[in-house]
């Protein structure tokens, strides 16, 4: 019987090492795309709570809720918006004279395990979680004439 030389046995086990690490860094790391989905939905959240808070002043000063989200962009200044700040918005639609709707397009469902979801009550009390597809918020005026939220 001939004996393997030493090389080749740790050159093997180096390979069969190597494949491991490959292999259990697959299962527990996050694949890169799932994480841009998951920051891509993260600020698709806070643009929606910018909207909130825009909807907001906007009944403090009309005591209506704007006809479109249009109109917000034309009467008060939203924030520091990088892009489009509707560009996520798929719907907003009026419940009643303090209650609206809106809905938006999400990659992933943070009601998963280790989802995003904020602290009670910050910066409203809406529960910011989300499925995969579109997804609606019942949104309530925060406003302290009229006990807000």
């Amino acid at each position: 019987m001939k004996k393997l030389p030493i090389g080749k046995i740790i050159f093997g086990l180096s390979v069969l090492a190597v494949i491991t690490v490959i292999i259990i860094g697959i299962i527990i790391i996050e694949a890169p795309q799932k994480m841009r989905h998951r920051q891509i939905d993260s600020d698709t959240v806070r643009e929606l709570r910018m909207i909130c808070n825009s909807i907001d002043r906007y009944w403090r000063v009309h005591k209506t809720l704007p006809p479109d989200l249009e109109t917000i962009i034309r009467e008060i200044r939203i924030g520091d918006f990088r892009i489009d700040p509707f560009a996520h918005v798929t719907a907003y639609t009026f419940v009643d004279s303090t209650t609206y709707i809106l809905c938006s397009t999400f990659l992933t469902d943070s009601f998963e395990p280790n989802g995003f979801t904020p602290p009670p009550g910050y910066p409203r009390t809406i529960d910011w979680r989300h499925t995969e597809g579109e997804y609606c918020y019942t949104v309530e005026v925060r406003d302290e004439t009229i006990g807000g939220h």
